[in-house]
């Protein structure tokens, strides 16, 4: 399902572009540096800590144009998220002890990552998508509680978010943004068995252009 909203997010993306295209070869729709506040949304994709959508997120970036093609620049995000567990056995992996509990999880991620963005060249005023990869570091803190005890872990991974998405031109100096991508980070938490973190993010926010 998560994966049919995405191929129909791309489709709408590339076909809105070209529906709004004009004669001109060269596109219209240029831009020297951006500074981007973006609503974020984190649906989990194969954890097994958290399950729930997200929807407390948020995210800052600044892209400085090089060519009408490309971009590069940094983005800064966080998301938090809290979700009940009805009461259930957990073993530890090697079967030694067992607790049967019920149990709130609550996670706060936060990812830093340098940005490359690639632009194809297509004749619009209105729209600039864009294929994009973050990479970086993510500080990732993560708390159980259940009966009396809590369990408390935080540690920093390495973090990879490929992303598809486009600018929407308000005006001049404003311009709308809308993505999809996907976040892996290497984040993990040895007592529930979970390696690594992996969401699809959705960003929808505003670009304030700068010359």
């Amino acid at each position: 399902m998560k994966a049919k909203y995405l191929i129909t997010f791309i489709t709408l993306v590339f076909a809105g572009s070209s529906g709004f295209a004009q004669k001109e070869s060269k596109s219209s729709f240029e831009i020297d540096q951006l500074i981007g506040l973006n609503w974020e949304i984190n649906v989990p994709a194969g954890n097994n800590y958290i399950s729930k959508t997200s929807l407390s997120g948020f995210k800052f970036e600044y892209r400085k144009f090089f060519s009408d093609q490309f971009s590069a620049g940094i983005a800064i995000g966080w998301n938090t998220v809290e979700q009940y567990f009805p009461t259930k056995t957990y073993e530890k992996t090697d079967g030694s002890v067992a607790v049967t509990t019920d149990m709130i999880r609550q996670a706060f991620n936060l990812p830093m990552m340098a940005t490359a963005h690639y632009y194809p060249q297509l004749p619009s005023h209105i729209f600039k998508p864009y294929i994009g990869i973050g990479l970086g570091a993510q500080y990732s803190s993560q708390d159980v509680y259940y009966n009396i005890y809590v369990i408390e872990n935080d540690d920093w991974g390495f973090v990879a978010r490929p992303e598809i998405g486009t600018l929407a031109r308000i005006n001049e100096k404003i311009a709308g943004i809308a993505s999809v991508g996907y976040n892996y980070s290497t984040n993990k938490m040895d007592a529930l068995g979970v390696s690594s973190l992996k969401q699809v993010v959705f960003n929808v926010g505003i670009a304030f252009l700068l010359d």
